[in-house]
């Protein structure tokens, strides 16, 4: 049996003899950077304690004492799972709505748990602004629901029992609430699903759960059982959440869904054409317009893409950063998380990538794909970087941070494909 110290090892254990998930979980190794920020938001608060009881409370010994935290990992730009010891329970208790940044990279590995180290030094970010931003990136994380190909991908909250496995799929979607319940997937088809006798609803969008339970019954043999849970937000506690209004959740909604189910992988960043969002968006709101049979309009008209640069920027210093851009073809860019992180230290380089790379289709291309370059070694690399963002005074570790930040966003974008 497994090291009892380890939770990576223990996973591994319960997980042979299960075909599907093994293989998954196998296809995935290796992927175990975290990055130095972390946005924790509390699930209590989000949902309710009541939910937080019925859903995800566990039930059974956990394994080696372990406690774990849904929380939002920039680096890898999806909800993941935090590992600590049941001695520090208070502390982390009052981490809610705030981000934490690191002196070291955290350790996350393939099953989705990251370790919390004592000799990691962590300071609490306050800014607000700071807090709209990385509020924005993590409601940005939710897609609306889908099959997963690999349930390792994608958002992850999971916990570790001696001999279960439950793995929680968090999504975000529009739920029309009569006698039944419907909730709309990825494919914008409504799915079927057993409600609550107590939920709300005039909500319109709605958390859906997927729950997943594995459990070793014997020498590689397991279990399986599937629940899905739709979850209405509390009102009252809901954080960030309830600071956007309804048409600004639809929109990142759509956005995700499209972001997961794309990849091209010479334009990693990009999610779609103005255009074929707008097509969707229009869509959507015919759609369930014709759902609700209501006299009362859905309005998401978005006239142009600069709508939606505005619409997700936030005001810092003298400069704005931005969720996403539209570039000179008029396709949405998305500024992952990992290029945000340059405007709190160098505002400078920040805007050049930004606005003179992001926005220009060729330009941008080239970025992306020169860390994928095997044919120039970093001192061609540098020059090549140099003449792309025009900038000759930016340092040889500035060259070698970035092209780390791009190796670390294109695996992302493989961590959170469908």
């Amino acid at each position: 049996m497994a090291d009892k110290s380890d939770h990576e090892e223990h996973v591994k254990f319960l997980l042979r003899g299960c075909n599907k998930y093994e293989q998954q979980y196998n296809s995935i190794r290796d992927y175990a950077y975290g990055g130095t920020h972390v946005y924790f938001f509390n699930l209590g608060n989000l949902v309710g304690p009541i939910t937080v009881k019925r859903i995800f409370l566990w039930k059974g010994n956990v394994f080696n004492t372990g406690m774990f935290l849904p929380i939002y990992v920039l680096t890898q730009d999806r909800i993941m799972t935090y590992k600590y010891w049941g001695q520090h329970k208070d502390f982390f208790r009052e981490f809610s709505n705030k981000i934490v940044k690191y002196d070291k990279s955290l350790i996350c590995h393939s099953c989705g748990i990251c370790d919390y180290n004592k000799s990691h030094n962590g300071n609490v970010l306050s800014n607000d602004k700071l807090l709209d931003t990385y509020g924005t990136y993590w409601l940005f994380s939710l897609s609306l629901p889908f099959n997963e190909n690999n349930i390792f991908r994608g958002n992850i909250y999971i916990y570790v029992r001696q001999r279960h496995l439950t793995i929680f799929k968090i999504y975000h979607t529009y739920a029309s609430i009569d006698t039944n319940g419907k909730y709309l997937d990825i494919n914008l088809n409504f799915r079927n699903i057993n409600l609550d006798n107590n939920i709300e609803k005039n909500l319109l969008t709605y958390l859906l759960v997927k729950r997943i339970i594995i459990e070793r019954t014997g020498e590689d043999k397991c279990k399986i059982s599937n629940n899905n849970f739709l979850i209405e937000y509390n009102n009252e506690k809901g954080g960030y959440y309830n600071k956007l209004d309804i048409k600004s959740r639809i929109i990142l909604m759509i956005l995700r869904s499209i972001y997961v189910t794309k990849l091209d992988n010479d334009d990693f960043l990009k999610i779609c054409s103005f255009q074929e969002f707008k097509n969707i968006i229009e869509k959507f709101s015919k759609f369930i317009q014709k759902v609700n049979s209501s006299p009362i309009k859905m309005n998401i008209y978005i006239q142009s893409g600069n709508d939606i640069e505005e619409m997700f920027s936030f005001n810092y210093n003298d400069f704005k950063i931005r969720i996403f851009v539209v570039d000179n073809r008029n396709n949405i860019i998305f500024v992952h998380p990992e290029l945000t992180s340059i405007a709190f230290e160098n505002e400078q380089l920040y805007t050049l990538l930004v606005n003179n790379i992001l926005k220009d289709e060729i330009k941008r291309k080239k970025l992306l794909n020169l860390f994928r370059d095997n044919t120039k070694n970093i001192v061609n690399k540098k020059e090549e970087l140099i003449k792309i963002i025009n900038d000759y005074n930016i340092e040889y570790k500035t060259i070698t941070e970035i092209i780390q930040k791009l190796k670390r966003i294109y695996t992302s974008r493989l961590l959170n494909k469908v």
